[in-house]
């Protein structure tokens, strides 16, 4: 990338675009080609049939085997164990938003103490 403006001999404002490998010039043609029609990951998974369903279906396996089948008295003292972590971070969070809305600061505080039993699973 260079300069944007009207300078040197050229005859209008413009944008100097130019790509060197090893002090030899390259057409950038087919670099920009694969930027422009890149597909995203986002995409790539919601027009799969069927990953999407694996994904949520596993997560769903997962924290029915860590908390339903015996598993809740393992998460619930994880989760005392925590308890310090998150009241700490969820005070900081509060901070930050409390800075725009103390409505949203306060919900806040639930979302970080949810989030957080949820990372613990």
């Amino acid at each position: 990338m260079g300069l944007s403006g009207n300078t040197g001999r050229s005859t209008g404002e413009h944008l100097h675009f130019e790509i060197k490998e090893n002090g030899t010039f390259v057409d950038p043609t087919s670099l920009v080609d694969q930027t422009v029609n890149h597909v995203s990951m986002w995409d790539t998974v919601t027009q799969s049939e069927g990953i999407l369903t694996k994904v949520v279906e596993s997560i769903g396996g997962y924290i029915y085997e860590k908390l339903i089948s015996g598993g809740i008295e393992q998460w619930v003292s994880d989760y005392i164990m925590a308890l310090p972590f998150l009241v700490c971070v969820s005070i900081g969070v509060w901070g930050l938003f409390n800075m725009f809305s103390s409505k949203l600061a306060t919900l806040s505080i639930g979302f970080v103490m949810i989030l957080g039993g949820l990372v613990i699973i």
